[in-house]
């Protein structure tokens, strides 16, 4: 074997393990990131964590919504940001370990229902459905998106056997793995580090979160 030939070969045998490696830590780290997200979900069930929450109004924007702050201790664990715009609403969750985002989870939903009146006395007969749902979650490694998962569905999707055995109709559509736009995690983290300085800012306006 040549010298050429042995540094490709050394070249090809260093790549294998450093993608080795690599997807062995990332795996590791998404492992750490669901067993933490499993612990806040937990306390938060089990009515553990402090809630500080704000609600406010943004009568320009046609907007209502509420941050709520949970807390262990003294240490943030968790953000809840959810407001309405009409038919439009939005639910965004930052999850917290060590002041740290770890995780990120968006839930849209527009909700176009249609009421059917009865003509003459205007008695409610049955509602027209037509809602649809968007899901967005982002896994967070040092404030570096590591993974993305998208998952969308809407009334026509779901079927009556669906209705009989989902309590959550999200927990039948499958999530979709796409690229992490850079764009939207940018995005998402001026949005977080806005909520972060909210905690200190005794605002009874806080419609800068929409700006």
């Amino acid at each position: 074997m040549n010298i050429k030939s042995l540094l490709k070969s050394l070249l090809i045998l260093f790549f294998l393990t450093f993608s080795c490696s690599h997807g062995q830590n990332k795996t590791n780290v998404l492992k750490s990131i669901k067993s933490k997200y499993v612990t806040i979900e937990a306390l938060l069930q089990n009515e553990e964590l402090k809630e500080k929450q704000k609600e406010y109004t943004c009568k320009g924007l046609s907007i209502e919504g509420s941050v709520a702050f949970y807390y262990e201790n003294q240490n943030l664990k968790l953000i809840i940001h959810s407001f309405d715009q009409g038919h439009y609403s939005t639910c965004d969750s930052y999850y917290l370990h060590n002041d740290n985002l770890f995780f990120y989870y968006r839930e849209e939903s527009i909700d176009n229902d249609t009421p059917i009146r009865d003509e003459k006395n205007g008695e409610l007969l049955d509602t027209y459905e037509d809602w649809g749902i968007s899901e967005f979650r982002v896994y967070f490694d040092e404030e570096k998106a590591i993974k993305c998962l998208v998952k969308a569905y809407e009334n026509e999707d779901v079927t009556d056997k669906i209705k009989e055995e989902y309590s959550e109709f999200s927990d039948y559509f499958k999530n979709k793995k796409v690229v992490c736009d850079s764009s939207k995690i940018t995005e998402v983290l001026l949005s977080f580090n806005k909520l972060i300085k909210l905690q200190s800012l005794n605002k009874e306006n806080i419609c800068f979160l929409h700006q």
